[in-house]
């Protein structure tokens, strides 16, 4: 995935905004850009996948800067099923996925987290994520970081 290949894509937006956010039902994603790098924000679910009947994220911010991808679910309160569409983007994105780092967020709802810590989708996302040198992080209803 190339940042010079959404420019012009009707389910993308790319510049260099100080804030970034994702939206949908009360959860709110907010990527805080102060360094103004070229961040395209990417609508996956309808936008850059159109099959209903796969399993997908809702957002993906590619950093065209530091090559970098962070793949966000908004959520109701099914932490899991989060896990499985992030997962699932992944695979579908498959050798598109050149990044140094690919990073998940979740944003819930509300949190009502199982016991993740050996639960096997979590711990397979975990390790995916890991072999992409990124990171999770889930919270309930604002997730806000600093780029």
């Amino acid at each position: 995935m190339n940042c010079n290949n959404f420019t012009k894509k009707n389910f993308a937006t790319c510049d260099n905004r100080k804030v970034f956010t994702a939206v949908e039902n009360k959860r709110k994603y907010v990527l805080n850009n102060k360094h103004k790098q070229q961040i395209c924000k990417l609508k996956v679910d309808k936008g850059i996948i159109q099959d209903e009947d796969v399993n997908k994220c809702d957002y993906a911010f590619l950093i065209c800067d530091s090559n970098s991808l962070i793949l966000v679910e908004l959520k109701g309160s099914d932490l899991l099923h989060a896990v499985e569409q992030i997962i699932s983007t992944i695979n579908i994105f498959g050798t598109n996925i050149r990044h140094n780092t690919v990073s998940a967020r979740i944003v819930l709802s509300k949190v009502n987290v199982p016991n993740l810590q050996n639960n096997p989708k979590y711990l397979k996302l975990k390790k995916l994520i890991k072999s992409k040198n990124g990171n999770i992080r889930y919270q309930s209803r604002l997730l806000e970081e600093q780029l």
